[in-house]
């Protein structure tokens, strides 16, 4: 028996210049998902921002997913490399990977758009 999952759509931010990739739901609207309906309420606070560059690894353990996120915090001048550490772990229940999959899928569509439209936007080099 397959599931389906709402899509993640890439939204412009009127704010700014950037594009937030989210799912179907906003803030206050009734949605569906893989644990049924829900709705998304504003907490008082806005959520913390984290800062990585780089995901280092995924560990699939007892109904949990641990996605280790990395920090440069060096470079090696004699061998050339970065100096990476782990530095933020974050947890999610299985059930949670639908969900990620579809945002990172969006992501995806997000920069395959983003690059499709640059590629228009230049001058064909050809032409003289």
């Amino acid at each position: 028996m397959s599931k389906e999952f709402p899509q993640s759509t890439p939204q412009k931010n009127p704010e700014s210049s950037t594009t937030a990739v989210a799912g179907t739901a906003k803030q206050g609207e009734r949605a569906s998902g893989p644990k049924g309906k829900f709705k998304y309420i504003q907490l008082p606070t806005p959520p913390n921002d984290s800062f990585a560059d780089g995901a280092h690894g995924i560990i699939l353990g007892r109904n949990v997913l641990k996605l280790d996120l990395y920090r440069v915090v060096g470079f090696d001048g004699e061998k050339k490399e970065e100096i990476r550490s782990i530095s933020h772990r974050l947890v999610l229940p299985t059930t949670a990977v639908p969900e990620l999959i579809n945002l990172l899928q969006g992501i995806v569509r997000a920069v395959q758009q983003t690059s499709q439209q640059k590629t228009a936007d230049q001058p064909d080099s050809t032409e003289s």
